[in-house]
């Protein structure tokens, strides 16, 4: 994870080093720091959706833009 921004209401736009941009779509509540870099793994769940998971938060829907 290369910048993490929060846009409120439990919002988040996620850059990874590889350039992609991932935007965080459920109500999970995640705890990191848009400061920190953390690692990141991003895997394909069902119904062509993908789970995203931020150091050692709980997994989250995302989708990229």
């Amino acid at each position: 994870m290369t910048s993490a921004r929060d846009l409120g209401r439990g919002e988040w736009l996620i850059t990874l080093d590889d350039g992609s941009v991932w935007r965080k779509t459920d109500s999970v509540d995640v705890l990191f720091s848009a400061r920190r870099q953390y690692p990141v793994t991003v895997r394909r769940a069902a119904l062509g959706s993908y789970m995203m998971k931020v150091g050692d938060t709980p997994a989250f829907r995302v989708k990229r833009e």
